[in-house]
């Protein structure tokens, strides 16, 4: 049971301003401060004997002869015949146009850098593709706050170094020696993931723990230092009043769901720690091959896998109708994304489609943001006039022949896990033609079918589907299955993190 088990993925998008910066950086060791200074004292008063010297610094002898060792040892000075320092010849070659000594050797820079307004601290490049689905964390009113840029640089420059990809900036011997000019470009956004993971730990108790994810091997622990995930887990754990619009017993009942329900608290809060037990003892089972667990979310690695294996053995397949849940961060992933990447090219082969189908938006501004949000990671949104609002229950399904249909009710989960916001999905796969055709005519419910029923397309991006209007207005074709047709189900019965 120590195996570390993934059963959420979020992504979220930071705002971040990007600032262009000129600087000015040296690779050479730095002079002590004493030596520096009488240097500088030197040039100016052209003559200095070892007690003026001595008296300036306010050093003992032992001090003032050391010191006036390190001033030789730098070749820009030397001892007069009376005793004195002096400056040799080669100082002329650190004399600037001013009139000034540069004792350091430097190299100018223009480069780009952008901080979040999150950790306020430099950050790398996210890895993560795009950012369809990725849920925004910080409020549009937060855009506009003022930083100190030239500040963070200053103090952020060895994050900079870190990442950077000219050579001598990332030299381990380059440091910043003064800004020449910070200027604010843009707003930009930094895309985070976070993986959630459960693991048993010595003791037997369950950890749920979260991680980050979407950055490159150099930079995950460089993003990790800035404070980014604290922040997260603090949006991810806040308290939000709990009124599940679906009751667990309720959503068990109407998808005749038998295994869930043991598995929720007298506070409606899912076990996941007793669930998981109790699916290594193999004790979570839906009595039928048909029928499969499937914990966490249809688009994760492990779950996503077995279904497009088993969607490549058809030769078509009716649209795949896609009803999100209401949880907060329903889709708001970078495995979204890479789920109907894969799936993309394989619905069209079959003459098939992707499609997301919501409740009408309250509002124009509604229907922006989840044109916003979703674009990309569907085929198509369509909208049902007079359907109901979103609840706990999440459906997918393929009606008719071959049918198929995932079912799951996003559950809250214990507080002492410390991620009170989230819902862990978890319901079941099927194939099984009855509990799929229950699935079909919960959506029809949902719909609320009528005579003057229609589905319409949300925006102008997307053409009204006269596919998927098909699909609830005409009864799908739920033949039987031949003995010869079994083979299309092949590997079904395994579907999901572990075949029950």
């Amino acid at each position: 049971m120590s195996e570390s088990r993934l059963i959420a993925h979020y992504s979220f998008l930071i705002p971040a301003k990007k600032y262009i910066v000129d600087f000015d950086i040296t690779t050479s060791i730095p002079f002590p401060a004493f030596l520096e200074l009488s240097i500088y004292l030197l040039d100016t008063l052209k003559v200095i004997s070892p007690h003026e010297l001595q008296s300036f610094f306010g050093i003992d002898g032992n001090e003032r002869d050391s010191l006036i060792q390190q001033i030789l040892s730098t070749d820009l000075a030397f001892t007069n015949e009376n005793g004195d320092l002096e400056l040799t010849s080669k100082v002329d070659e650190l004399r600037q146009s001013d009139g000034s000594i540069q004792l350091e050797k430097y190299e100018n820079h223009s480069a780009s850098f952008f901080v979040d307004l999150a950790s306020k601290h430099i950050q790398p490049r996210s890895s993560d593709p795009g950012k369809a689905g990725f849920l925004e964390l910080i409020s549009e009113e937060n855009f506009h706050n003022e930083l100190s840029a030239e500040i963070i640089f200053r103090d952020d420059f060895n994050r900079f170094k870190s990442y950077s990809t000219n050579k001598n900036i990332k030299n381990s011997k380059s440091r910043l020696y003064r800004i020449n000019n910070c200027e604010y470009e843009s707003l930009v956004d930094f895309p985070v993931s976070v993986d959630v993971n459960s693991e048993f730990q010595s003791d037997g108790h369950l950890k749920i723990a979260t991680s980050l994810s979407g950055f490159s091997e150099n930079d995950i622990d460089l993003v990790a230092n800035s404070g980014i995930l604290r922040y997260i887990n603090e949006e991810l754990n806040k308290h939000l009043e709990c009124h599940d619009s679906l009751l667990p017993e309720d959503y068990c009942s109407n998808v005749q769901d038998p295994v869930l329900l043991n598995f929720f608290s007298d506070s409606k809060e899912f076990d996941i720690e007793k669930y998981l037990l109790a699916r290594e003892e193999r004790k979570t089972g839906y009595n039928s091959q048909k029928t499969t667990g499937l914990l966490g979310a249809i688009y994760l690695p492990k779950n996503r896998s077995r279904l497009i294996e088993w969607l490549r053995k058809l030769p078509n397949l009716q649209p795949i109708l896609w009803v999100p849940s209401s949880s907060t961060y329903w889709g708001a992933s970078a495995y979204m994304k890479a789920f109907y990447d894969e799936l993309h090219e394989l619905l069209r082969e079959k003459g098939s489609k992707l499609s997301l189908i919501v409740p009408k938006a309250g509002t124009q501004q509604d229907a922006y943001e989840l044109r916003q949000r979703f674009g990309g990671l569907v085929d198509t949104i369509q909208y049902l006039p007079t359907g109901d609002p979103l609840d706990e229950m999440e459906i997918m399904i393929v009606p008719g022949y071959p049918c198929w249909a995932m079912v799951q009710y996003h559950a809250r989960i214990a507080p002492n896990y410390n991620l009170r916001n989230i819902r862990i999905p978890i319901g079941y796969i099927t194939y099984d033609i009855d509990l799929v055709k229950n699935i079909w005519s919960i959506m029809l419910r949902r719909a609320n079918f009528n005579d003057g029923f229609t589905i319409e397309s949300l925006g102008k991006e997307y053409k009204p589907d006269p596919d998927i209007l098909n699909c609830f207005t005409h009864t799908p074709n739920w033949r039987v299955n031949e003995s010869k047709d079994e083979n299309i189900y092949e590997g079904m019965a395994s579907f999901g993190e572990e075949g029950q």
